[in-house]
């Protein structure tokens, strides 16, 4: 079950990841309903990079939130663009779909003028991306040489799915940005005790160290970076 206990804003921000699946948005007429169904789909098995780790969401990964139906919400820019929901799996306006190839989202919106806008402007392709929060993870990470490390994502809670103008890509999008950065750090953390640990019950464990070490600079190398970028956006 999803933990329900009172948490910052802070808290919350941190345990939160986005990403976003381009292209991923098709309209549907059903039935007899007045208003178009707005579909959104997460792909499985596409590999990105997410500045310090590639990462891989793989099938199956939103079954939980399928089977435990969990309270996930569509929105338009992510509650930024519109003061009302387009759907939500508990009030029944928001279904939920694992199929081979990943997870099929579909919102049956309201009948309001602001909806008509949105399906026309996904229609001209203005809006064509598909932005989804998710947290509370089931992981695996790989590494191999010459390769930053995978992140598979084995099971995950689903918060919300959203078609957006501007997606939030993690090079460009500070919350983004932090929260893989939480995520990044958090794997090294833990590979760094697990190595230490090793070598202190083994004492031959000190070419785990030493991968971790790189990574490490790997990370400061990255940051380093992005800060360069950002600067130089700004100037």
């Amino acid at each position: 079950m999803r933990d329900t206990r009172k948490i910052t804003k802070e808290e919350e921000e941190a345990l939160v990841e986005r990403r976003f699946a381009d292209a991923d948005l098709e309209i549907r007429a059903h039935g007899d309903e007045d208003v178009p169904r707005i579909l959104m789909r997460i792909p499985y098995n596409v590999e990105t990079e997410v500045l310090w780790f590639r990462e891989v969401i793989r099938p199956g990964a939103f079954a939980k939130a399928i089977e435990e139906a969990q309270d996930v919400v569509a929105w338009y820019q992510h509650g930024a663009g519109g003061a009302l929901p387009l759907g939500r799996t508990t009030a029944g306006t928001l279904e939920l779909r694992d199929t081979p190839t990943g997870l099929e989202a579909e919102a049956r919106p309201p009948d309001r003028p602001w909806v008509q806008d949105l399906i026309a402007a996904i229609n001209r392709r203005e809006i064509n991306g598909s932005s989804f929060a998710f947290g509370d993870t089931r992981e695996r990470w790989t590494e191999e040489p010459d390769e930053i490390p995978l992140r598979e994502i084995l099971e995950t809670s689903l918060w919300d799915v959203s078609p957006v103008v501007f997606p939030a890509y993690p090079n460009t999008d500070a919350q983004v940005r932090s929260s893989a950065e939480l995520v990044f750090q958090t794997y090294s953390k833990n590979r760094i005790d697990l190595a230490v640990q090793g070598d202190r019950e083994t004492n031959v464990n000190r070419g785990s160290v030493q991968g971790v070490e790189i990574l490490r600079r790997r990370l400061e190398l990255v940051e380093l970076e992005v800060r360069y970028h950002l600067r130089e956006s700004r100037s």
